[in-house]
């Protein structure tokens, strides 16, 4: 249609039919470029399909076939800045940026071109003094030719020598001294920059930095790895300290004149530290009737007070109570 009429046509239109119109054109553009999209993924394919026959007779592999949406270059995939500051950690940054390298499909021909693109402020300055001087044959600096030369360039510039050093003695100092949640977070950021550490140092490491309660329980469990200490020290200790546990929301009672006050936690008949050894003549039996069962409540208190499931001391496992031996079983 000659853009004059299509110019009347539209100004003899009300606005519903001119929308009409744009929409039907809109639509008719979209098919045209789907079909020029298949009709293009079919040539490719067909070119892919004859180069592989050829290299069949040529006793090559053939290559494999993908389509363009499948290809790793057109992913939308961020690259990751770095700014050069102290805060920064260089090698998780060089990490997540051969990821991406991955994602996107970049050759080694173009890694360094796309890394240097994500340097900001201080590093980037810093490239930038490097290309300049490199020129200079009296700087005595080398062109960065490869991403490998890229990666030593700036791990020397931005990491200290005694890196390591310094994650080794953060990693020590590390407390937990809020949630679990908390101090997983802490602990992993820090792991994850160490290198070369055995499993059992990392779990060594973990454990030493739990509170002392949820220390006990996980060295108890004796975890073969360090996932499932951190798996076992969440469990443990949300139930123990968690938001919902018994022993940090206890309901309040109220008193005969009518002031509320906290609930105490039950304990034994007398505190652990003031009981004397099983066997003792100033042992008092406990007063439990020899079918009771302790409650969910009373054994999660007692294991984290290291105390028997039994007699309600300590020095011993419930499966080892002397009492157990002289037929005082309560049925656990």
């Amino acid at each position: 249609m000659n853009p004059d009429d299509t110019q009347i046509s539209l100004a003899s239109m009300n606005s519903d039919q001119q929308i009409a119109w744009a929409l039907a054109q809109i639509t008719q553009l979209t098919t045209q470029h789907q079909n020029a999209q298949i009709a293009f993924q079919q040539t490719i394919r067909h070119q892919n399909d004859q180069f592989n026959a050829l290299l069949a007779s040529m006793n090559r592999s053939p290559i494999p076939s993908s389509s363009p949406a499948d290809t790793p270059g057109s992913l939308n995939v961020q690259l990751a800045t770095f700014q050069g500051r102290s805060s920064e950690s260089v090698s998780t940054w060089i990490f997540q940026i051969e990821e991406a390298f991955k994602a996107k499909g970049i050759g080694e021909n173009r890694k360094v071109a796309f890394a240097a693109s994500s340097l900001r402020d201080a590093a980037l300055q810093w490239y930038q003094n490097w290309v300049t001087a490199a020129n200079n044959p009296a700087s005595g600096l080398a062109p960065i030719r490869t991403f490998d030369d890229f990666k030593s360039a700036i791990t020397t510039a931005f990491q200290p020598p005694n890196y390591q050093f310094v994650l080794y003695r953060q990693l020590k100092e590390l407390k937990q001294t809020g949630t679990i949640y908390d101090y997983v977070y802490a602990f992993r950021n820090l792991m994850g920059q160490v290198q070369d550490m055995g499993e059992l140092d990392r779990i060594t490491y973990f454990i030493e930095g739990l509170r002392t309660e949820t220390k006990r329980e996980i060295n108890y469990q004796a975890p073969k790895n360090l996932e499932a200490a951190i798996a076992g020290a969440v469990t443990f200790d949300s139930a123990m300290f968690g938001v919902n546990s018994p022993f940090t929301t206890i309901p309040p009672r109220v008193s005969s004149n009518g002031h509320s006050s906290p609930a105490p936690l039950s304990f034994p008949a007398s505190s652990p530290q003031d009981q004397p050894a099983y066997g003792s003549s100033q042992m008092v039996p406990m007063e439990l009737d020899a079918n009771a069962v302790l409650s969910e409540q009373r054994k999660m208190e007692y294991r984290r007070k290291g105390l028997c499931f039994r007699c309600g001391r300590k020095g011993h496992l419930s499966r080892n109570c002397p009492a157990k031996e002289q037929g005082n079983d309560r049925g656990l």
